[in-house]
């Protein structure tokens, strides 16, 4: 097995690194880094890709035809559509859907992950929009078919199925996705992103 780690941002990707030896390998077309997990024998690459869908995708197909990854992991923040989720709250996404397109239900992807990664982890649906949701009424709507939302997660999901590769979305939440998200999202950015670093690291499947 070899694990390709999707995260959009270096922030979000911070407390991984700062847990691993990682290195860097390439800046081009994204920055690469080699991931080693402590006390796991699984090779892994990690790439920063990038806010939104197709950066999301690209970078998908590069781990996947230029690295041999035999499964994708996308890695980060979102935030909460729904009441009762707590910012801190950390999911393993079970389908996924892109809301800047029409919702149908071939649109709809179930999330293929492999058989007890993460599976301690709550599930959740999630809604991935191209651009970042801080509006109440496009909130409400999303809600009816989502408890998350990101900007990066259905095009993962989406591309590691066209490859047939298995893809676990793992999600910590910073924010309501509301008028009030951006402050803060900046306010629990580091905390959330050190928490599914851990959770990451604690359940990386072995090779």
């Amino acid at each position: 097995m070899i694990v390709g780690i999707v995260f959009a941002t270096k922030m979000e990707a911070e407390p991984f690194f700062a847990k691993t030896d990682s290195k860097q390998i390439s800046e081009r077309p994204f920055p690469l880094f080699k991931a080693p997990v402590p006390g796991h024998n699984t090779p892994c690459f990690l790439v920063i890709c990038g806010m939104g869908k197709i950066m999301a995708a690209l970078a998908t197909q590069l781990l996947i035809r230029e690295h041999q990854a035999t499964m994708v992991v996308n890695a980060g923040v979102c935030g909460a559509l729904t009441e009762g989720i707590e910012t801190g709250s950390v999911f393993r996404i079970m389908e996924t859907w892109e809301a800047d397109a029409d919702k149908t239900a071939g649109k709809v992807l179930r999330v293929v992950s492999p058989e007890k990664a993460w599976g301690s982890l709550k599930g959740a649906r999630l809604a991935t929009n191209d651009s970042p949701l801080f509006d109440i009424e496009r909130r409400k709507k999303l809600a009816r078919h989502a408890e998350l939302v990101d900007m990066e997660g259905a095009a993962v999901a989406r591309t590691a199925a066209m490859y047939g590769v298995p893809c676990s979305l793992i999600k910590g939440v910073t924010d309501f996705a509301d008028q009030d998200s951006r402050e803060a999202l900046h306010r629990n950015l580091k905390e959330v992103s050190q928490k599914i670093a851990s959770i990451l690291i604690e359940g990386m499947p072995e090779k």
